[in-house]
């Protein structure tokens, strides 16, 4: 995989350490009750081996460990989803019980990539007929008040029948398997937000670069702030 001054280059199938990456950089850190059990407070690639290892994406990669491993648009979000539901406290044998029941309830390799989740409290949620169901309460119907959103948190797009087809995990970019082979591209375009970082890099200043791409510098900025925010996440 190439790299430009140390920093991943996002190309097709994802690997681990670019997953890592995407992932610690978007992961929210709530604020808890005292009460709560202690939140993952920072995302590495060995959480993210381990997360694989249990199951948690798809079934393809048992049995795989290291460089072997190599995650797909869909691989990717389950494990951001992961990493929410650990960063707002939920426990690991929770996470692991949502995820096998709804692979058995809807039949889905991917279950926490096909349709929209909630959190509220340490409960995972999904709607049915717009009725709340706790999935970590063995399929309860719930009406207690969602006092936390997942949705607007990761940022997930979901075609017709649900399934998630694009993730944009800050306003203005967007990962789409379907252009650039998933790298993160300025929204509506094709172009990817490490050529524009790259260009910065090498001195072209922000507005000599929406002049070339012909527009706003706005999108150019947003395109280098997001990489930034990419190359100043901790090593793992």
């Amino acid at each position: 995989m190439s790299k430009i001054n140390g920093r991943p280059s996002f190309s097709g199938v994802y690997p681990v350490s670019d997953a890592a990456a995407l992932i610690e950089a978007t992961t929210p850190h709530p604020e808890l009750p005292s009460t709560s059990l202690k939140p993952l407070e920072l995302i590495t690639t060995r959480h993210l081996f381990r997360w694989v290892k249990e199951g948690l994406t798809g079934r393809y990669l048992a049995g795989l460990t290291g460089r072997e491993v190599a995650l797909t648009f869909k691989d990717l979000v389950s494990l951001r989803m992961v990493a929410i539901f650990r960063s707002y406290g939920i426990k690991p044998s929770e996470i692991r019980k949502a995820h096998n029941i709804l692979q058995n309830e809807r039949g889905w390799s991917h279950p926490f990539a096909m349709e929209p989740l909630w959190i509220s409290g340490l409960n995972i949620y999904v709607r049915e007929n717009n009725i709340p169901i706790a999935i970590t309460k063995n399929w309860q119907v719930a009406f207690d008040f969602f006092d936390q959103f997942v949705g607007p948190v990761h940022r997930l797009l979901f075609n017709k029948d649900e399934e998630a087809q694009a993730w944009e995990p800050v306003e203005g970019i967007l990962l789409d398997p379907r252009i650039s082979f998933g790298e993160p591209c300025i929204k509506g375009t094709r172009i990817p937000t490490q050529v524009l970082w790259a260009l910065n890099a090498g001195g072209d200043p922000p507005e000599r670069i929406a002049d070339a791409y012909e527009m706003p510098v706005e999108r150019v900025n947003t395109a280098i702030d997001w990489e930034q925010r990419l190359e100043q996440r901790p090593a793992a």
